[in-house]
Order: C-alpha cells, then sequence, then structure tokens
C-alpha cells in the first residue's frame, strides 16, 4: 500500500485529490449538528465559500483532507447537477475535467 502523503497548501495535482480522511472525524464540522458548536458562523461562511468554489478543506483534526468538508461538496454538486452520482469516482472526474477545460481556455485565451 502507498504511503500517504500530506495534504499542503501546493499546487494540488488530480492525484492529490484522492487524500481524503477515509471517514469523517466524530467532531467534523461538516457532519451532522457539530458546525452548531464549533464553529463560529465568520469561519463556517469561509469555510462554504471555499468549498463552493472546488477548494479543499483541511480537516482540523489531522493534515488530511476533510472527508466531511469533501462530502459536503459531493452532495451540494450533485444536488446542482453538475455531478451525475454522489462518489468520489464522480467528485474525481469532474474535477479532471474542470481541470482541462481551464487548461484548454489558458491555451486559446
Amino acid at each position: 500500500m502507498a504511503k500517504r502523503r500530506r495534504a499542503k497548501r501546493r499546487n494540488i495535482t488530480l492525484e492529490d485529490l484522492r487524500d481524503v480522511n477515509a471517514t469523517a472525524c466524530k467532531s467534523c464540522p461538516f457532519v451532522g449538528d457539530n458546525w452548531r458548536r464549533l464553529m463560529p458562523v465568520q469561519n463556517l461562511e469561509r469555510y462554504q465559500h471555499n468549498l463552493l468554489g472546488g477548494g479543499n478543506h483541511i480537516c482540523h483534526s489531522t493534515e488530511w483532507y476533510c472527508r466531511g468538508g469533501r462530502d459536503w461538496q459531493i452532495q451540494i454538486y450533485y444536488r446542482l447537477g453538475l455531478l451525475p452520482e454522489e462518489s468520489d469516482e464522480a467528485w474525481y472526474a469532474f474535477c479532471a475535467q474542470m481541470r482541462s477545460s481551464s487548461a484548454q481556455e489558458n491555451r486559446h485565451g
């Protein structure tokens, strides 16, 4: 089994997006009502803005990408009709498509 890398703020590759926690932490702010007691509203708004913009939230208790945040992203993008199903594979395919589209625009723009 390959050793997992820690999530870092750098140029993220598509393979890096797979470095997400297997399950959400018990205190994950994106699961259930945890956000109500764990996050001031201004932080929640910042996290939601980042996640809706396609960013990746780093877990508050590990240094991997947050499973709860990723699940939240997948759920929202699915409900918006941008993903065909609620799955990591659909998310990775969407990210690859967006990255490819962006690269093509940069070459022709």
